[in-house]
């Protein structure tokens, strides 16, 4: 679940674990896109037609902004064929795995988190023959700033919570989930890719309890720590 296309709302991909039989028939459907038009009403889409190949068996797609252009890429790996990450240009996605030098096969699960806190997202991955393998994000990136939030009347890890930066006409959007797709974990740490914005920017945040709250001005290029309830000034972490 994310907000693919920057328009404020988040939405849903779907992975099918189907294996074709001996025609090659898959008998359901492929992975699907689910894009949201507001008031709960979602336009089906294949991610094939998005640039993403069928792979059998996937096992997670996760989506994080890898390269901080402002667009979320995606990693979609399955459980029999080697990873793909695919970053978003003109309009589909690109498989840019070989060049990023992501090599995975027989992956298990994958998670993402900025180990290092250098504002740009790394990437773990439990494969079958190698082990655990931690990619370390060295693209030269663009502008970026990363959240957490935490709970004072909501739950304290702010499971639920939606944050959101404008960006020109665009707006980004990121919620805070706790488990995704086959025993995967990511970053609990909200990141946002900016491109070439320089900001300073605003945040607005949308508690799970009910509760609206704008933080800002905010320079990127920094973590902060935004604490429910505290409108008045956020903290630096």
């Amino acid at each position: 679940m994310a907000d693919v296309d920057n328009d404020g709302d988040l939405d849903l991909i779907v992975d099918t674990l189907l294996h074709p039989d001996w025609r090659g028939f898959l008998g359901g459907n492929e992975s699907l896109l689910f894009e949201n038009l507001g008031g709960m009403n979602f336009r089906l889409k294949r991610l094939r037609d998005s640039g993403v190949d069928y792979e059998e068996s996937p096992a997670n797609v996760l989506l994080e902004d890898f390269d901080d252009d402002g667009r979320l890429d995606l990693f979609h790996h399955s459980m029999y064929h080697s990873a793909n990450l695919y970053a978003w240009r003109d309009g589909k996605w690109d498989d840019r795995a070989a060049t990023a030098g992501i090599r995975a096969r027989k992956r298990l699960a994958g998670a993402a988190c900025d180990f290092d806190h250098d504002g740009r997202v790394d990437l773990a991955v439990a494969d079958d023959e190698s082990g655990l393998i931690i990619y370390r994000n060295v693209s030269p990136g663009g502008s970026w700033l990363e959240i957490q939030l935490r709970g004072n009347d909501c739950n304290r890890d702010a499971v639920g919570a939606i944050a959101r930066v404008r960006m020109g006409n665009q707006t980004l959007t990121r919620s805070v989930m706790k488990g995704r797709g086959l025993a995967c974990q990511d970053s609990a740490i909200l990141h946002f890719g900016l491109g070439n914005q320089i900001g300073p920017f605003k945040v607005e945040v949308a508690w799970p309890c009910g509760r609206h709250q704008t933080i800002g001005p905010v320079a990127p290029g920094r973590r902060i720590l935004v604490v429910e309830g505290d409108s008045l000034r956020y903290t630096e972490s």
